[in-house]
């Protein structure tokens, strides 16, 4: 039998939120039955995987195939659940999270030295963060659930001090929160699906943007100022200009069964969907989707449409309460169509990895667990 955290899995969409369940688990594993002699004793001994072998904890991490993996530094953590990470310049981040004790609250973590140290910025009380975009080095809005009228906070110091926002007009918790080039905010208003709003002042008032009411996610779309991608409710992909009207709708098939987790835009006609452990690439801006043929635990990002970096599943080991997932880095340099992986396994590599952002270059920057890592050419 599966454990239950394996049959939630495709429920859970927070990276961090699986990765505490599964600890929870393993925990329970140890305390809740004093006949257990360690960890892993209630597996059978000489358990024998999908692969032939044993199956264990596997701590070794090898780097994608042509890349080096160098740790940046450590991640401040107290009790903290990351739930955004934007680099502004290659030394200076902002790390949104929430703190889950006294009931949840909203904290800023910034680095200026490339993420060797981290200090916590003031911002608010009892409010769970959903977003957060930054404009140069020193603005950032955060967006957050509604707490004695404020639904937001701004600095314009780097977040030396914070103004609280009541975010004027119809608008709900914000998410898919970025800056346009122009310096113009959008968002969508409902966490759950809603209409893409428009702020002009910094996220001081909001102004809806067309009269849709089912977007779920929301994109800019590379070297485009008037062109937006979205994901509706019902899984269609969207295009949408400034004005909110309506470009084109392509129902995608593949996700009618499933939900889109989030989009990379590469630019106009390359697009990637992730779905729960499935990958989906489009090189007609939408239209079409060609499915990636590998079980797909975690995903950094595509540099350009040929070249990308995913996480990928090669073994599962289970028994009836114990579940380890073996996992490696994947490149790919024609697109998807084949990809170089090396031979050594990591448990639970693709839980522990997210927020994966591009420096450029070829470089990607991600959280490992509680550490900033960089994945660099050779």
């Amino acid at each position: 039998m599966l454990p239950l955290i394996d049959l939630l899995l495709p429920h859970i969409v927070d990276k961090q939120l699986y990765a505490a369940l599964s600890l929870a688990a393993l925990l329970c594993l140890i305390g809740c039955d004093e006949r257990r002699g360690g960890l892993f004793s209630a597996m059978p001994a000489g358990y024998i995987g999908e692969d032939g072998r044993v199956c264990d904890l596997t701590p070794g991490l090898a780097p994608p195939v042509g890349y080096r993996l160098d740790t940046l530094g450590t991640l401040p953590t107290n009790d903290l659940n990351y739930r955004k990470l934007r680099f502004v310049r290659p030394d200076r981040a902002y790390l949104l999270s929430l703190r889950l004790a006294s009931s949840g609250r909203t904290v800023v973590s910034r680095t200026d030295d490339g993420g060797r140290t981290w200090r916590e910025l003031p911002v608010s009380h009892r409010t769970d963060p959903l977003g957060m975009a930054c404009y140069g080095r020193d603005t950032c809005v955060v967006s957050v659930t509604q707490w004695e009228g404020t639904r937001g906070y701004r600095t314009f110091d780097g977040g030396a001090s914070w103004e609280a926002l009541p975010f004027e007009g119809p608008v709900n918790d914000l998410v898919s929160l970025f800056y346009m080039a122009t310096g113009q905010l959008f968002a969508v208003s409902g966490q759950f699906g809603g209409r893409v709003v428009r702020s002009n002042d910094q996220g001081t008032s909001w102004r809806p943007v067309g009269d849709r009411t089912d977007i779920r996610q929301l994109y800019p779309v590379p070297g485009f100022d008037s062109l937006f991608y979205a994901v509706s409710t019902s899984n269609d992909f969207i295009a949408l200009d400034t004005a909110g009207t309506l470009l084109y709708r392509w129902p995608v098939p593949v996700f009618q069964n499933g939900t889109i987790l989030g989009l990379q835009v590469i630019d106009r006609d390359h697009v990637v969907a992730r779905g729960v452990s499935t990958l989906h690439i489009s090189s007609d801006g939408g239209r079409q989707w060609t499915k990636i043929p590998e079980r797909v635990e975690g995903f950094v990002g595509f540099e350009t449409p040929a070249r990308g970096i995913i996480v990928t599943r090669e073994k599962l080991c289970t028994d009836y309460d114990v579940s380890l997932t073996r996992d490696v880095f994947a490149v790919t340099t024609d697109g998807g169509d084949s990809w170089a992986k090396p031979d050594t396994l990591s448990t639970h590599l693709g839980s522990d990895l997210s927020h994966c952002q591009s420096m450029g270059s070829g470089e990607w920057r991600c959280i490992l667990r509680d550490r900033l890592i960089a994945l660099r050419p050779r």
